[in-house]
C-alpha cells in the first residue's frame, strides 16, 4: 500500500524556547506492508521510518515540489 507522509526537515530544537514555526517539510511518498499483527506491524513501520530519516529521498522530494509549486 502507497502512503503520502508528512516528513519534517526541522532540525531538533535545543531547548522550549528554540523551537521554530517553519514549513520546512516534504511530502514523502511510503510503502506500508498489510500486517495482520499490530505488533509486527508496528515493528515493521518504525524499521522503514527510521530508514528513511537516514535517507536522502526527503530531501530529493522536497526540492522537486519545491520546483513544481514553480
Amino acid at each position: 500500500m502507497e502512503l503520502v507522509c508528512p516528513f519534517s526537515l526541522r532540525p531538533p530544537p535545543i531547548g522550549v524556547k528554540d523551537f521554530e514555526y517553519h514549513n520546512d517539510f516534504a511530502i514523502v511518498p511510503i510503502d506500508l506492508g498489510l500486517h495482520s499483527d499490530i505488533k509486527t506491524g508496528v515493528v515493521n513501520i518504525a524499521k522503514d521510518m527510521s530508514a528513511l530519516k537516514k535517507s536522502i529521498k526527503p530531501i530529493g522530494m522536497y526540492y522537486v515540489n519545491a520546483f513544481t509549486m514553480i
